[in-house]
């Protein structure tokens, strides 16, 4: 008998334990009942465990739901210091203002929260923050699974979302610091926000940030940590950054402005710095910059790629970086530099419809970097400087005034495929190793217009190789001595003006045309030829041959 009484009295004490851990689990309701005027928290008779209901209740604390709705009238002025409850509802038709005071209010959840909120601190211990409609002159920080600001005006707001669900901030006015943390896999769209001084942060491999558009941000700082993606100007609308813009990433994620569509302005007061990428993906598309892209000339390491497409850029574009994929639509107002640094195969198309400014592609890489459907207005220093990987220009391309500098063993190809190439000024190739510089060589065809010229200068060694291109311009505007080892290739060419040319070595093949005077003299050591070349009407022909090689025609 005393055994049976020890376990049930063992039994009676585990159940009374149970009784208890699921009693503190339930939170009591706590009504704000107050009249109108103003109030203080701390009072017993504000509050009742009923909606409308007498008061003299208590206070609620720690584990407590306080309840504001249509039934208490006045403004609430916390006055206790620490205050914590487990959830804070602000009910539709509640029309009052809480004022914190100097206090900080913690709570573990935030429901419909739709009144005039001032002074103090409201942070948030987890669960589910829904806010609209209202104006929230305080500091709201801390963690929540859920967040939902609609049509808000907000001053400071430091919020770490952890959820798996969409979290939506539409239509607010945010007017001083907002410092937003993604570090769970849901996701978190903005729409239609204005901003004062906005930091994204995205942690989370799985979701994404995504801006919708119709914003205006004043600074903005995005940093991506994560392997997915913060996208701004998503979707429709326009997006405005009216002062400093910076874009940090440091996995293999993407930043991108207007990759849905949208379209966005960088204004004449602003600044758009790409900056700490050493990996992943900027994406700028539909993007104007009146302001200025890159203060300095920055530099993104490791396998960064920058994409563009359909940007307009007003001021000058500075950039070294690993790898770039620029699209159709892209136009550059002002100087241009570009220097490719990576081993990927990069690319430049559809770029230059633009009036002025110098012009600098380097490719110091290992990577292919491809030209194609280009329209360069003003001059152009195009210059190889790896062994490895080239420069093609794949055709249907406009040049004005380019130099090609080669100082490396590899190609640089213009016209080298489909499509006509036009030169329209001065065209000038420089070569110092072994590689070659050509036009036309993949099947392209090219024209050097009547008012440009094609002058071949510092060619020591390596080949110069000229395919179906039409010279009507001056090939040489003086006789030019090509020496060392250097091999002139010409196949399918048609000149229109005198060729004169001293150079060592030179494999003529079928299909060129001389319809001017042609004065050539071979000085190399090496076997020359010269095949059908001759289907011309009229001129002085000079062929020399001054070297130890022999010249076949």
């Amino acid at each position: 008998m005393k055994i049976l009484n020890v376990f049930n009295f063992k039994r009676l004490w585990l159940a009374a334990l149970i009784f208890l851990s699921i009693s503190h689990a339930w939170a009591i309701p706590y009504y704000w009942v107050a009249p109108a005027g103003a109030q203080v928290w701390n009072d017993p008779q504000n509050w009742s465990l009923t909606s409308g209901g007498s008061g003299g209740a208590g206070v609620p604390g720690l584990s407590d739901d306080a309840i504001f709705d249509s039934n208490g009238v006045g403004d609430c002025l916390v006055d206790i210091t620490g205050l914590e409850v487990e959830s804070l509802t602000f009910e539709t038709g509640f029309g009052g203002l809480i004022d914190l005071g100097s206090t900080t209010l913690s709570t573990q959840q935030i429901v419909n929260f739709q009144t005039p909120m001032e002074n103090g601190i409201v942070r948030i211990l987890g669960g589910k923050i829904q806010i609209q409609t209202s104006n929230l002159a305080i500091e709201l920080n801390g963690i929540t699974d859920d967040l939902n600001l609609l049509s808000n005006t907000i001053q400071n707001l430091t919020l770490e979302i952890t959820g798996a669900s969409l979290n939506s901030v539409t239509g607010n006015t945010f007017t001083s610091a907002i410092d937003l943390r993604r570090t769970g896999p849901g996701l978190l769209v903005f729409e239609s926000n204005s901003y004062q001084d906005a930091t994204l942060r995205n942690q989370n491999n799985t979701g994404s940030i995504i801006a919708r558009g119709n914003e205006s941000y004043n600074t903005l700082n995005v940093y991506n940590e994560a392997t997915s993606s913060i996208d701004l100007d998503y979707e429709g609308g326009t997006t405005t950054f009216s002062n400093q813009v910076l874009l940090v990433n440091t996995q293999n994620g993407t930043i991108s402005i207007g990759l849905g569509g949208g379209t966005a302005t960088l204004q004449n007061s602003a600044s758009l710095q790409i900056g700490a990428f050493g990996t992943g993906t900027v994406s700028l598309n539909n993007l104007i910059v009146n302001g200025i892209y890159n203060p300095s000339v920055t530099t993104l390491t490791g396998t960064t790629h920058l994409h563009l497409a359909n940007c307009t850029f007003n001021s000058p574009f500075n950039q070294i970086l690993p790898r770039i994929t620029c699209g159709t639509g892209n136009q550059f107002n002002e100087a241009f530099f570009i220097d490719v640094t990576g081993d990927l195969p990069s690319s430049i198309s559809g770029v230059f419809n633009n009036s002025f400014g110098l012009r600098n592609i380097v490719r110091s890489g290992t990577g292919t970097l491809t030209l194609e459907s280009n329209n360069f207005q003003s001059y152009l220093a195009l210059t190889n400087n790896n062994n490895s990987g080239s420069i093609v220009g794949k055709g249907n391309e406009v040049y004005s005034r380019v130099d090609v500098f080669n100082y490396a063993d590899s190609p640089v190809d213009l016209a080298y495929e489909g499509g006509t190439t036009t030169f329209s000024n001065q065209v000038l190739l420089v070569n110092t190793q072994n590689g070659t510089i050509s036009i036309g060589l993949g099947g392209g065809t090219a024209t050097l217009q009547n008012s440009a010229s094609l002058q071949i200068g510092a060619f020591g060694t390596g080949t110069v190789s000229l395919n179906n291109l039409t010279v009507n311009g001056i090939y040489n505007p003086s006789v030019t001595t090509l020496t060392g080892t250097t091999h002139l290739h010409l196949a399918n060419c048609t000149f229109n003006s005198p060729f004169n040319q001293i150079l060592p070595r030179i494999t003529c093949g079928t299909g060129n045309q001389f319809n001017e005077a042609f004065f050539i003299d071979v000085t190399g050591d090496l076997p020359s030829s010269i095949s059908g070349v001759f289907n011309n009407s009229f001129g002085l022909r000079n062929i020399v041959r001054s070297g130890t090689g022999t010249l076949t025609l």
